[in-house]
This record gives structure tokens, C-alpha cells and sequence, in this order.
């Protein structure tokens, strides 16, 4: 089956934007209302980072080109990708610190899934372990 020639320029800019990236974290963002949603993503503009939600099935052909298999089994669900390019702490503290400050944990509407730091893939406790770093 042949792939449309849309959704290869999909994965090509989602593998350049991924090869440049400092920090990719990966959510699933099941229940998050509009309000939330644009205040989130104010939050990753402000710190830049870009997050986006994305198929699932442009996410692994992505993530298996840059050699990322292990991030397949967590593209389940909703997704959504937040990456930057200058910090690699970034993604996951703005993540964690809204998650916090809408108390989004025991709704688990806004849950980290796993990420990738400096090409190094790391499963959600690496992700909260990275937020509680100091930022630059």
C-alpha cells in the first residue's frame, strides 16, 4: 500500500523537526477541555516549545526512521508531541507544572507518556524526574 504524498511530508517534517529537537515528550491528552487546551499550549509558546497532537501512525514512522522503537509502544490512545529545540528541560516542566497547577494527575486528562532527551528515550518517571530539574 502505497503512502499518500501528503502524509510523507507529514513524517518528513516530524523527523526534522525531531532530529533537531533537544527534548521530545510524548502525552495523551484524553479529556482536556478547549480552555485547557489553548492555555497549555500559551504555556509551551511562551517557553518555546512546539506541541502538536499527531496520528499515531505518522508518530512511529517517524519515530522508527530516527530509531526510536521503544517510543512505539506508548503511541496508544490520544497523542500529542511537545518538543524543543533549544531546552531540554522545557517540554517536560511546562507539562508537569500544569499538570499540577489544573490538577490534571488524579483526572488524568493530561498524562505523560514517555520522552526522548538528547536521543536517549526515557519512559514518564524519567520525564517527571527531568521537569524537577532546575532550568537554565
Amino acid at each position: 500500500m502505497a503512502v499518500r504524498p501528503e502524509k510523507q511530508a507529514i513524517v518528513a517534517e516530524l523527523k526534522e523537526s525531531f532530529s533537531q529537537a533537544k527534548a521530545i515528550v510524548l502525552t495523551g491528552y484524553k479529556g482536556l477541555t478547549v480552555a485547557q487546551d489553548t492555555k497549555l499550549r500559551a504555556k509551551m509558546r511562551e517557553n518555546g516549545v512546539t506541541y502538536r497532537v499527531v496520528k499515531n501512525t505518522m508518530l512511529r514512522f517517524a519515530m522508527q526512521d530516527l530509531g526510536y522503537d521503544e517510543l512505539v509502544s506508548y503511541l496508544e490512545g490520544t497523542t500529542a508531541v511537545a518538543y524543543s529545540t533549544e531546552d531540554a528541560i522545557a517540554p517536560a516542566k511546562v507539562i508537569e507544572t500544569f499538570i499540577k497547577e489544573n490538577n490534571l494527575a488524579k483526572l488524568e486528562t493530561l498524562t505523560v507518556k514517555a520522552g526522548v532527551v538528547d536521543g536517549k528515550v526515557i519512559d514518564a518517571a524519567g520525564v517527571k524526574e527531568l521537569a524537577a530539574l532546575p532550568s537554565r
